[in-house]
């Protein structure tokens, strides 16, 4: 807030770079809410992730098995990079190798059962 504050107060612009660090210690932790409350002040601002972050937000939803997170950023992250580094892969690759991430049964419904849609970053993105 304060970092926020001052920008305002000199007119200048706010970048990822105010965002990012917060982000990556709040995915290292597994605190998905805090990580989404910094994810949502990113979007506010008319910024985007780049491919780190949403890595660290994928290595954060499988951390905490939470499907609808994960969702989303696969879905943003598919519009924003082409390619994804082998880092980011890593990460796709977690999740689908967890724990809560049912392969099998996502094929067999349709993957309605597994993965709910998720259309905006402001449905609630934790839960059981």
């Amino acid at each position: 807030d304060e970092a926020e504050a001052y920008l305002t107060k000199r007119h200048q612009k706010r970048k990822l770079r105010l965002y990012a660090c917060l982000l990556h210690a709040y995915a290292t932790r597994g605190n998905l809410t805090r990580l989404v409350v910094v994810w949502k002040r990113v979007l506010g601002q008319t910024l985007s992730l780049t491919e780190p972050e949403y890595a660290a937000v994928m290595r954060c939803a499988t951390m905490v098995g939470n499907s609808d997170c994960m969702r989303v950023a696969l879905s943003d992250l598919a519009e924003e990079v082409s390619v994804p580094s082998h880092d980011t892969i890593k990460a796709i690759r977690d999740w689908f190798m967890s724990e809560h991430c049912d392969v099998a049964a996502a094929i067999a419904t349709g993957g309605d059962a597994v993965c709910p849609p998720v259309s905006e970053l402001d449905r609630p993105l934790l839960g059981p």
